[in-house]
C-alpha cells in the first residue's frame, strides 16, 4: 500500500508544476514530486527483495490481485481516497498539511517494525513528509494574506481533512492484528487517524481556524 501511495502522492504533485505562480515553486513542487517517486522506488525496491514485484504491488494496492482488499477500494475509487487534484493553489496547500501529515503518522508507525529495512526506510521518508507538511503551511499563509472567503476556505478544507481522514484506513479489522502480531505495525488505523486528528486540531488553533474544522460525517468513512 504505501509503495502504490506514495507513487500515487508524486503523480498528484506532478498535476502542480505547471500551475506554479514562479520559478522558484515550480523547482519546489518539482523537488517535493521526486521525493514522493523515491519514496515509492524505495519500498518497491523492498518488496523486490522479498520477491513481489511492482507490478503485483500495484494488482494488491488498487485491489485488483485475486483475494486481495485495499483501502484504495473501500470507497470504490482511488480518487475517493485521495481526492482529486483540485484547480486552486490553496488545494495544494491543504494537499501538503494534510495529506503529508497523515501520510507521515501511517509511515512513523512502522519506524519500529520487526523488519529492519522498513523501519529505517520509514524513518527517512518520514522526515521528508515533515517538510512536504511545511510547505503547505507556508503556502497556506500566502493564500490567507491574499484574501480568501470563509465559504470557500471551509469547503475545501473539508475536503481534504475527510480524504486525509479516510487515508489511514477503514477500522482495524483481521489484517490490522495479524500485522501487530509480527510486530510489522505499532498502531492500529484509529490511533493513528486520532493521533493525526490531535496534531491537526492543534496547529489550525494555533492560526487561528479552528472553527472551520467541519466535516459532513464524523465516523469513517469521512466526508
Amino acid at each position: 500500500m504505501a509503495a502504490f501511495s506514495e507513487n500515487l502522492g508524486g503523480e498528484g504533485l506532478t498535476h502542480w508544476v505547471s500551475k506554479a505562480p514562479d520559478n522558484r515553486r515550480k523547482r519546489l513542487v518539482a523537488k517535493l514530486a521526486y521525493e514522493e517517486f523515491d519514496h515509492g522506488h524505495q519500498i518497491y525496491k523492498l518488496l523486490k527483495d522479498l520477491n513481489v514485484d511492482e507490478k503485483l504491488v500495484n494488482e494488491i494496492a488498487t485491489g485488483r490481485a485475486q483475494n486481495s482488499n485495499s483501502i484504495h477500494t473501500s470507497l470504490d475509487t482511488a480518487d475517493a481516497i485521495y481526492g482529486d487534484a483540485g484547480e486552486l493553489w490553496l488545494d495544494l496547500a491543504l494537499h501538503c498539511i494534510l495529506m503529508d501529515t497523515a501520510g507521515r503518522h501511517i509511515v512513523s508507525n512502522f519506524a519500529e517494525s520487526s523488519y529492519g529495512p522498513w523501519a529505517e526506510a520509514s524513518v527517512d521518508i518520514a522526515k521528508d513528509e515533515i517538510m512536504h507538511a511545511s510547505f503547505g503551511k507556508h503556502e497556506l499563509q500566502i493564500c490567507l494574506a491574499e484574501g480568501l472567503s470563509g465559504e470557500l476556505l471551509q469547503e475545501r478544507f473539508t475536503y481534504w481533512y475527510a480524504r486525509s481522514l479516510n487515508f489511514f484506513g477503514p477500522p482495524p479489522g483481521k489484517s490490522a492484528r495479524i500485522l501487530q502480531h509480527y510486530g510489522i505495525k505499532r498502531k492500529t488505523n484509529e490511533d493513528l487517524r486520532r493521533e493525526f486528528q490531535q496534531e491537526i486540531e492543534s496547529y489550525m488553533t494555533k492560526i487561528g481556524l479552528q472553527q472551520i474544522m467541519k466535516l459532513n460525517t464524523e465516523s469513517y468513512p469521512y466526508d
